[in-house]
């Protein structure tokens, strides 16, 4: 059983499983951070948007979404993994982000994704 953290509560979140949120996304529509392992972290950075879901299905995995970026989507994280955004990455309409086991995805600075990428 997993602990869903969504609206005001996306900031400066700490459980004691570890689990924590950094930063204050500015939401754009209904947003959540799931969390159903221990350790796992998402950090927002300044002026960030965030409408959508990151789901921590295992543990020690960590979100990071840079400075002036949106995220508008679904996040899939397993065990040991990581999700990167540099700073100003723009995201169109329900993008879908998966990582499994030891996985991880890392996007630069200044990028554009489209709507619907799955």
């Amino acid at each position: 059983m997993g602990v869903k953290v969504s609206g005001a509560q996306l900031t400066n979140y700490k459980d004691a499983n570890g689990n924590t949120i950094t930063g204050t996304p500015k939401l754009v529509g209904p947003a959540g951070v799931e969390f159903m392992g221990k350790n796992c972290h998402v950090h927002f950075g300044q002026n960030t948007r965030f409408k959508g879901t990151i789901s921590f299905r295992r543990d020690n995995s960590t979100v990071t979404i840079g400075r002036d970026s949106w995220f508008r989507g679904v996040m899939s994280l397993g065990l040991d993994c990581n999700i990167t955004f540099g700073d100003d990455v723009y995201c169109g309409r329900d993008l879908y982000m998966t990582t499994a086991e030891g996985a991880d995805i890392t996007l630069g600075n200044d990028i554009l994704i489209s709507d619907s990428c799955y």
